[in-house]
């Protein structure tokens, strides 16, 4: 019964997210930044599938609420203990070499685009673009998990590029 409830949750996880998304989404904007509300969805819905073995397709959603409430006091619990964390709030000037005269208008439109971001998108391109660090080194200076980083980064760039 245990291997077939996981593995019919593993397949059915789409069906499992179209269902409950908005409800979790909805939840985590209650009692986390809207910056970090995508990536702690993100973060629930991923726990649910390491988990699948556990749940119960009759109380999906109970369970899944139980998950994001787990995920927003991971992230309380984090930003606790971590209140030097790395930010960009601090950075608003980009990390340009000026040797060049014609860098200086590069300079501008830079830092134009990322002045655009919410603060979260500023913090992984100035980690990762900025700073050179990888997605899991960004990741653990900002709390979050590697996949949730990959995310935030991946969104940022498509913003950048529109």
């Amino acid at each position: 019964m245990v291997i077939r409830v996981h593995t019919q949750a593993r397949a059915d996880v789409g069906a499992l997210f179209r269902c409950h998304h908005e409800s979790i989404t909805a939840q985590l904007r209650r009692s986390v930044p809207a910056d970090d509300v995508l990536d702690l969805v993100q973060e629930t819905f991923r726990r649910a599938v390491e988990n699948a073995h556990r749940l119960d397709p009759d109380r999906a959603g109970a369970w899944l609420n139980a998950v994001a409430r787990n995920v927003a006091a991971d992230y309380h619990r984090r930003r606790g203990r971590q209140p030097d964390r790395a930010s960009t709030d601090r950075y608003t000037e980009p990390v340009i070499d000026l040797d060049m005269p014609h860098q200086v208008a590069d300079r501008a439109l830079v830092a134009d685009a990322l002045s655009g971001l919410p603060p979260s998108q500023r913090q992984i391109a100035y980690l990762c673009s900025g700073l050179g660090y990888t997605v899991p080194q960004a990741a653990a200076a900002l709390g979050i998990s590697p996949t949730a980083a990959k995310s935030r980064l991946t969104r940022t760039i498509e913003r950048l590029r529109h």
